[in-house]
This record gives C-alpha cells, sequence and structure tokens, in this order.
C-alpha cells in the first residue's frame, strides 16, 4: 500500500479563541494505519485550546509565538511518536501536556525568548493518576530546553528504560521535575538512558528534583550558575553525577537508600571554583561510595553520611580553603579518605559544631588524612 502523508496545519488568527479537537481524532479513526502529520501553529494570540491524537509512527508540532494562556495537549497512544511543542517571542501561562504511552516515543519541549510562567508535564509510559500504575513504555525520549526562560514549572515522569535531558540556559526561577522508575540509565551500549539536568549562562535560583527507583544514572551539570537547589533522591543500583564550575552558593543534596545489601549507590561530585555551596549525600545500608573532589573551591559545607557496613567515602580538595568536611559512617568496615592539597584555613566551624575536616566512625573502619603544602587546617577523627 502506498505511504500516505497527510498534513494538517492550522494558522490561528490573531486573538483567536480556539479549540482544535476533533480534526485529529477523525484523521486516526480514517487511516489508523498511516503515518500523520500535525502541525499547529499560533502567532500573537490568546487563550486557546490545541488538541492533538494520535496513534503510532505520529508527528505533533505545536509552534506558539507571542502567545498567552493557551492550553496545548498532545496524547499519543501507540509507538515511535513525536511531539515538539515550541514556544518563543513572548509566551506566558501556557499550559503543555504531553502524553505518550507506547514505546520508542519522542517528546521535546523548547522555550526561548522571555517565556515565562508556563507549565510543562511530559507522561511517557505512565498515566496521569499514578507513575507506577504499569510497566508500560520503554526507551522513550524526553527533551526539554528552556532558554531565557524564567519561572516555568517543568515535570518529566517516566516508567522505565527511558531518557531525560532539561538544558537551562540564562533562564532563573524555574521548577524542574524528572520521575522515573526502573533502568533508566546505560544498560546496554545500544541505550542511552538516564536523567541529565545542565544549568548555564547564568540560570539562578532555580530548583531541580530527580526522582529515580532502581539501576538509574542522574546527571547534574551546573556551569556559571547560582543560588541554585539540586535534590536527588534515588533507591538502589544509581549512580549521582554532580558537576559545577564557577557555581557559587547551590544547595545539593543526594539521598541513595540501598534497600538491599549487595546493590550499592554511587555519588561522584566535582566542584571547580565554585564557592560557598552546600553538598549533602546520605547513603543508607552497605557497599555504597561517595567521591568529592574540589579544585580551587572555598567555603564549601560538605556532609557525607553512610550506614551500614563496607562504604567509601573519597574527598580531594587542591587550592581550596577554608571548607568544612564532615564525614559520619555508621557500621563497621569502612573506609574515609581526604588528601589537602595547598589547601589553607579548612578549620572554622560548620552550622552542626563540627571544625574543618571531621570523621567520624563506628568499628573496624579506616580513616586516612594526607595533606600536602597545606596549613592551619583541623582534623578531627572519632573512631568508637
Amino acid at each position: 500500500m502506498k505511504k500516505l502523508a497527510l498534513a494538517i496545519t492550522v494558522a490561528l488568527a490573531s486573538n483567536a479563541a480556539v479549540a482544535i479537537d476533533d480534526l485529529s481524532g477523525y484523521i486516526n479513526s480514517e487511516f489508523p494505519d498511516k503515518h500523520n502529520n500535525a502541525v499547529v501553529q499560533t502567532s500573537n494570540t490568546l487563550f486557546g485550546t490545541i488538541k492533538i491524537s494520535q496513534l503510532s509512527d505520529d508527528t505533533a508540532v505545536v509552534d506558539l509565538k507571542n502567545t498567552i494562556g493557551y492550553s496545548a495537549d498532545v496524547s499519543q497512544s501507540g509507538e515511535k511518536n513525536k511531539a515538539l511543542v515550541k514556544s518563543s517571542g513572548y509566551s506566558a501561562y501556557s499550559k503543555t501536556v504531553i502524553n505518550q504511552s507506547g514505546d520508542e516515543n519522542e517528546a521535546s519541549v523548547k522555550s526561548s525568548g522571555a517565556s515565562s510562567l508556563n507549565d510543562v508535564a511530559i507522561r511517557q509510559g505512565v498515566t496521569a493518576a499514578s507513575n507506577n500504575d504499569e510497566r508500560a513504555g520503554r526507551l522513550n525520549k524526553a527533551e526539554v530546553e528552556l532558554i531565557s526562560s524564567d519561572s516555568n514549572h517543568v515535570i518529566i515522569s517516566q516508567d522505565f528504560m527511558n531518557d531525560a535531558d532539561v538544558y537551562v540556559q540564562d533562564s532563573d526561577l524555574n521548577q524542574v521535575t524528572i520521575s522515573q522508575t526502573a533502568m533508566n540509565r546505560e544498560v546496554n551500549p545500544s541505550l542511552n538512558a538516564g536523567a541529565r539536568v545542565k544549568l548555564t549562562d547564568m540560570s539562578d535560583s532555580n530548583r531541580i528534583t530527580i526522582l529515580q527507583s532502581s539501576y538509574n544514572e542522574a546527571d547534574a551539570s551546573l556551569k556559571g550558575s547560582s543560588g541554585n537547589i539540586v535534590n536527588v533522591e534515588q533507591y538502589y543500583g544509581n549512580k549521582a553525577n554532580l558537576n559545577m564550575k564557577w557555581s557559587n552558593g547551590n544547595v545539593i543534596s543526594v539521598d541513595q537508600d540501598s534497600g538491599f545489601g549487595t546493590i550499592k549507590n554511587d555519588t561522584d561530585v566535582r566542584m571547580n571554583n565554585s564557592d560557598s555551596n552546600s553538598v549533602t549525600v546520605m547513603q543508607k545500608t552497605e557497599l555504597n561510595k561517595a567521591d568529592i573532589d574540589m579544585d580551587f573551591s572555598s567555603r564549601n559545607a560538605i556532609d557525607i553520611s553512610q550506614t551500614d557496613e563496607s562504604n567509601l567515602a573519597k574527598v580531594d580538595l587542591d587550592y581550596s580553603n577554608a571548607n568544612w568536611i564532615d564525614i559520619n559512617q555508621v557500621g563497621t568496615a569502612s573506609v574515609a579518605d581526604v588528601k589537602l592539597t595547598s589547601s589553607h584555613g579548612n578549620f572554622f566551624a560548620n552550622s552542626d559544631g563540627t571544625m574543618g575536616v571531621t570523621i567520624q566512625q563506628a568499628s573496624n573502619d579506616y580513616a586516612r588524612v594526607h595533606m600536602t603544602n597545606s596549613v592551619h587546617n583541623a582534623v578531627s577523627i572519632n573512631q568508637q
């Protein structure tokens, strides 16, 4: 059968309030096995509703320009669909919802040019009622891009073996939440999966939350961005990577709860020329690893808490001054390794009363502190 390519283009007049609902549904009912394309464009419009419903192998594009108060709802129930919602110019008070329930779908939301106060929700393989209703929707990809866009609210919900990317440039006061269940990381060479958030070019005062269940990987990168709150919560078999460069006054927290003794979690934090940040890593049960590496970074507060046994906490400071390091290992056979190179004045008191480098351990643990060309540091090791 000859492939049918059907394109629908709807241009909305200025200041029109319209609902586009039945056209795409009619096309899908008449041509259920065809590849459909739905394109909706708005310019200088106010308060409208756009609805697109598709099955499999379809494409939906919504282009909002200088649009206020619009609602865009894209529902794709099959597989291998693509949905793109783009807003540019001054676009505000709009709501975008993309629902994709099958496998190998792609959803992309891009906002630029003073687009603010918008809500974005992408759901792949999950329903609106619950993120964990059933194992549905694999190998999906969600992408959100915010450029010069402030005060937006973004939620990405995915089940398992999916991929989420969020890119924020010169954008402030946004809230981004990524929720994933299982196996959202590189479980095989052909699968690039996980959650990645990148803040760059003075993206300040944003709140980033990554919630993951098992065998996931979370990457958060901050470059030239300050005053952000990044929260990563993971269950077991996960990895969290956080990288900060020229970023100050951020609050970073990683909470990993293994749940199963032999399935470990890893946390890696890299800081370069980043000052006055707060990093808290909490790892429950055994066989976990926390690795903190700081270069030319000062006045940071690092708090690592590990429970159970056979955990590893590593902190490496190069040319980093006046930091507070607190390592608390509750259990046995754990290792705390702290290295200071050309790092001075790490002796000030933290908010909890600890000073400089403090290591608290239980029984049969090992603590190592190595200092090279470093002066005026305070080190406290308490082993019970």
